[in-house]
């Protein structure tokens, strides 16, 4: 017999309701559901004393994380657990409020999904569910991807498909999941394979190529800290014309040695400079500073000063950077 949405869980879905946070029932609740189903509730941006709030109106409270991810729909934050006593059916049922959706076995595949799923909820039968085709991808993935790395390795595989529209689908996927397992063969792809994807067009991204999107997925390793990937980003960054899809990914990872090989990165690159220097705010170095001892170079990319002025919105760092023109 399937669930229907009982008192236990209306105090909960008004409660949530009241709080603001936008929310969706995940599974749980409705034709599909079984008796003894846990239900999941994604819901948006929030602070654990909120939810700690929400539910002090309701019969449910928080508990400890019961179990792993092998079991679980394919979503993760597993601190947020609770748990009511049904007087009716004298049973115990089990709520879990997450907040980012995951895939995997162990739910290693993080993904930042969540505020895209909400913001396509829809309403059915007075509880907001995912909108009806994200559910269907959502459980295909789940699917396939609880398998592991025998799914993941196979991805690898197609890496080398004589199809080059099945490589682009390959090299997007480990860049959604960089710590797949497969992903460990992009970077000695890159080195001894680059003609797979070198000048090779990509159906999603007409005005790059292959190769571009081989080094963004690299880039997403990089942001991992992978040895291999950081190895390669150093040598790329000051390769002509291969610094581009990489760039920000280095900087993120390791600003210190952006820094120190800033006009060696530029000169190989002038049309990095300023995606080198947007991101180099995140870190504790002086962007005005390390602007202008490159902006002599960066100038030889014409667009440099239209871009300084979207990315460096702080007026007296942009100062210093163009400043270093004159000097």
């Amino acid at each position: 017999m399937a669930r229907a949405v009982g008192d236990l869980f209306r105090q909960v879905f008004t409660a949530l309701d009241a709080s603001g946070t936008p929310w969706l029932v995940l599974r749980g609740v409705g034709p599909f559901a079984g008796p003894d189903d846990d239900v999941d509730v994604l819901v948006g941006v929030h602070v654990r004393g909120s939810l700690d709030a929400a539910f002090a109106r309701t019969p449910f409270v928080r508990v400890p994380p019961q179990g792993s991810g092998s079991h679980r729909f394919p979503l993760r934050v597993r601190e947020h657990e609770f748990r009511a006593y049904d007087e009716d059916g004298d049973v115990w049922v089990d709520l879990d409020v997450l907040s980012e959706v995951s895939f995997g076995r162990d739910l290693e595949f993080r993904t930042d999904l969540a505020p895209e799923l909400l913001a396509r909820r829809r309403v059915v039968d007075g509880v907001p569910r995912l909108d009806p085709g994200d559910e269907a991808w959502l459980l295909v993935a789940h699917d396939l991807l609880k398998r592991g790395d025998r799914f993941s390795r196979g991805v690898a595989a197609c890496l080398t498909d004589s199809d080059s529209r099945v490589r682009a689908q390959a090299l997007l996927f480990f860049e959604a999941f960089p710590e797949a397992a497969g992903a460990e063969l992009l970077v000695p792809m890159a080195r001894t394979r680059r003609g797979l994807f070198a000048g090779v067009p990509n159906p999603f991204a007409p005005s790059m190529d292959l190769e571009w999107q081989l080094l963004r997925s690299i880039g997403a390793r990089i942001l991992r800290n992978d040895a291999d990937a950081l190895a390669f980003g150093y040598a790329c960054a000051v390769e002509a014309g291969h610094a581009q899809p990489i760039i920000a990914a280095l900087t993120f990872t390791d600003p210190d040695w952006v820094v120190a090989h800033a006009e060696a990165i530029v000169t190989a690159n002038p049309g990095v400079a300023a995606t080198l220097l947007n991101s180099l705010q995140r870190s504790s170095h002086d962007v005005g500073a390390v602007g202008a001892r490159i902006a002599p170079i960066a100038v030889r990319d014409p667009k440099f000063q239209e871009t300084l002025e979207l990315l460096i919105l702080d007026e007296s760092t942009r100062r210093r950077i163009l400043d270093g023109l004159i000097g």
